[in-house]
């Protein structure tokens, strides 16, 4: 026998009467069966639809998962099923949510259910039912995600933190501090610092030589053991950028940092650029971290640092990963890139891949760079949210509403028609291997204005 958990959702014809037929039938078939209250909720979609009655029945059965969706699917056919397009108003819904603690992707079935942890509507019947039932992807109770979605339905208030840096690290680090202090001072939740936050952005300048390790520090280290002790006394999450030294390696990375203090991971640069003002070959080591997505007490985080927001595949990884917000450490300069450009392309990436995105630009006038600022927050629609000053110190707020992120068009639409079957062929990739590059193909890369 295995305790498994079902969703029952309709929003066509006597809703009421179509669950309660519904949760009858399956309490003859489950064994120590319990069903939820129903609750009336707004459809998830895009699109106007009737609003949903929906509940959740748990019990212990007797088959296999393969059978007891068999047997889910006869019932929604005897209800009349039948839309006439996707995200249509229907009779009746069944998902199968967990069962027991099996882990199952099939073509027509995956346990646990991939989008519960983030629709309201499943999580709090199932809490009123089994608040104590584990979820073996994540380890979690269901009343322990029904708690952390209620504290996503609260906006949560991101602070972008764009200054000038000076050749002080001790200064800059300090300054760091206190500028995370006013930040939850004024209600953030999340603060981003730009990229190499701490130092002088010593890549502008070629290195004559070996990677300066030297000049990077320890993860964890002191710098990061300042901001976990601060994050703890204050309850936000912290994304910092600076140089990290690992051996004889250094990488361009991200700490994130945890509400309670805790060093979660780093997020190392994929891809390492080298044109004028920006020689990054020879100071960094492509990261091998891969694209995390941390789970913070403020949602999912993702970081894509500077160079890898160019990548398409980069951007989409932490969709598929179910990101709500990635932040981007950035240090741009004035006019580098063709007007509107520079926010189009995170506006497009939050739009395509359904999560929020928001940069944290350097300012101010270095050797032989000025940066920009401008620092700014995206919807997952697009839409600009939050935008800072240019070429002046600030911290820029941003109100992320995450209750916004199950019905975008990305987690509605764009997730559920991709074909992964079809992308090496669209890629050119030949038995898994990307073809060989072709190094007459280089040309010079124009950059934007900069200092001499």
């Amino acid at each position: 026998m295995v305790w498994a958990a079902i969703a029952l959702g309709s929003n066509l014809g006597d809703r009421h009467s179509i669950l309660s037929a519904a949760a009858t039938a399956l309490s003859s078939r489950l064994q120590t069966s319990s069903v939820s209250d129903f609750i009336e909720t707004d459809a998830v979609g895009v699109g106007a639809q009737p609003r949903f009655l929906n509940g959740a029945i748990v019990g212990q059965w007797a088959g296999g998962a393969r059978a007891l969706l068999d047997l889910l699917m006869m019932l929604e056919r005897q209800a009349d099923r039948e839309r006439p397009y996707p995200g249509a108003a229907r009779t009746l819904d069944l998902d199968l949510i967990l069962f027991g603690d099996a882990v199952i992707e099939e073509p027509d079935l995956i346990v646990p259910h991939p989008r519960f942890r983030e629709r309201g509507f499943v999580l709090e019947p199932l809490a009123q039912l089994a608040p104590d039932m584990v979820d073996p992807v994540s380890g979690q109770t269901v009343a322990a995600l029904y708690h952390a979605w209620q504290g996503r339905r609260r906006p949560v208030r991101i602070a972008l933190v764009q200054y000038r840096v000076g050749t002080d690290r001790a200064a800059n680090i300090t300054r760091g501090l206190a500028a995370v202090r006013e930040a939850a001072a004024n209600g953030a939740k999340v603060v981003a610092f730009p990229e190499l936050a701490f130092t002088p952005f010593f890549p502008c300048c070629q290195s004559g030589g070996a990677a300066p390790v030297e000049m990077a520090e320890d993860v964890p280290g002191p710098t990061t053991d300042a901001f976990c002790r601060l994050a703890a006394e204050l309850g936000v999450v912290i994304v910092l950028n600076l140089y990290e030294r690992e051996g004889d390696r250094a990488y361009d990375s991200s700490p994130v940092i945890d509400a309670d203090g805790r060093l979660l991971g780093t997020t190392r640069m994929l891809h390492v650029a080298q044109m004028p003002h920006f020689y990054e070959q020879e100071y960094y080591t492509p990261g091998d971290h891969g694209m995390p997505v941390y789970e913070t007490a403020a949602g999912r985080i993702g970081v894509a640092i500077c160079y890898d927001r160019h990548y398409p595949e980069v951007m989409r990884s932490l969709g598929l990963q179910r990101a709500d917000l990635v932040v981007v450490p950035q240090a741009g300069t004035v006019g580098e890139w063709p007007d509107g450009l520079y926010e189009a392309e995170l506006r497009v990436a939050a739009f395509q891949n359904g999560y929020f995105t928001a940069l944290a630009n350097r300012v101010g006038v270095e050797p032989t760079m000025a940066f920009a600022g401008e620092s700014f927050a995206c919807d997952p629609s697009g839409h600009v949210v939050a935008r800072g000053p240019a070429a002046a110190d600030a911290i820029v707020y941003a109100d992320l509403d995450l209750t916004q992120l199950p019905s975008c068009h990305a987690r509605q639409l764009f997730f559920r028609d991709r074909r992964p079957d079809i992308v090496p062929g669209l890629l050119g990739y030949a038995d898994g291997l990307e073809p060989a590059p072709n190094p007459e193909s280089r040309v010079p890369i124009p950059v934007g204005p900069v200092r001499d």
